[in-house]
């Protein structure tokens, strides 16, 4: 009940304040948001099958000063209380080709995981790229740049997490780096250093590192996307990656393919995690309104256990 109410209010909040922001001929003010319902059923006897409420995303944006200074906000009801807010960002163009942010954003690891969720071309991100590494969200500051073929991003955070004041005074660093070889091929690395992470409530610190690599090759009817990455939490070392193929055979209808492995703790034996994901999309109005549904494939080292999964999803953008 508590969870509904706060939802509401802030849904109230944001379409007032556009609403207001609108009927003003000053205001640049931009509002989007996007809508993902999913239903999902596994094969394992311990998780029910659902529908459920993914992503609820409503953001706010404008400039200040033109070209200058903007900002933006974004909201997700869907992950109510911890990550109500999800963006909290300042941005100072200091430069046409550089820009600085500061404030709670992405921090620079992975592709996909900087890729924004209507853009995705399965319904989740692969594991490292979602679950394990890649987005995610802290406090500090970040320059974004580009230069010809090079376009790069490295920042200072907290280390910490979303929605969470630093621990100490220890910070982290992250940074990515992307190579455009060719019109539709671009190769890529970012990496992430923190030496002191606590999170809150702990009293140890730990040493949090991670470092890997990204290709992508975009043509006009196949795609192709890779990551590795490889990581430690302490003394536990780990990795994952993955690769994609996807086909669009017109303007509506795309087919794709990814198999993925991770590996949480290198020192260990079958502990190995493998999905192999079959997908496919019908784009009603491209990624503004589009009905997706996947197969996952799910295998593990060590006992075998029925756990495959099928996902749909009903997606909106706007």
């Amino acid at each position: 009940m508590y969870k509904h109410a706060i939802n509401l209010m802030v849904l109230l909040v944001v379409f007032l304040f556009s609403s207001n922001a609108n009927a003003q001929e000053s205001s640049n003010i931009k509002l989007n948001g996007m809508i993902q319902l999913w239903g999902m059923h596994s094969n394992e006897a311990s998780i029910n099958s659902t529908f459920l409420l993914k992503r609820s995303e409503f953001k706010l944006s404008g400039s200040i000063i033109d070209e200058k200074v903007s900002y933006a906000f974004m909201l997700d009801p869907a992950s109510v209380p911890r990550h109500l807010i999800q963006d909290l960002i300042i941005f100072y163009q200091v430069h046409p080709q550089a820009s600085i942010a500061v404030g709670q954003m992405h921090y620079p690891l992975t592709m996909e995981g900087l890729q924004g969720s209507a853009d995705l071309d399965f319904i989740d991100r692969a594991i490292i790229a979602g679950r394990e590494f890649g987005d995610r969200r802290d406090i500090g500051v970040r320059l974004s740049g580009n230069s010809n073929m090079v376009e790069y991003t490295i920042g200072v955070f907290g280390g910490a997490g979303t929605n969470i004041t630093d621990t100490n005074n220890s910070k982290d660093f992250a940074g990515r780096v992307v190579f455009n070889v060719a019109g539709n091929i671009h190769l890529g690395a970012s990496g992430y250093y923190g030496p002191k992470n606590q999170l809150a409530g702990d009293i140890s610190t730990v040493k949090r590192n991670r470092g890997g690599f990204e290709f992508a090759y975009l043509g006009n009817h196949f795609s192709i996307k890779s990551e590795f990455m490889q990581g430690s939490e302490g003394s536990i070392n780990n990795r994952g990656y993955y690769g994609t193929v996807t086909y669009t055979r017109n303007s509506k209808v795309q087919f794709g393919a990814r198999f993925e492995g991770w590996d949480g703790n290198l020192d260990l034996s079958d502990n190995g995690e493998y999905i192999t994901t079959l997908g496919v999309s019908y784009k009603l109005k491209g990624n503004a309104a589009k009905i997706m549904a996947n197969y996952l494939i799910r295998a593990e080292q060590g006992p075998s256990i029925s756990n495959n999964v099928i996902l749909a999803q009903f997606q909106v953008a706007f």
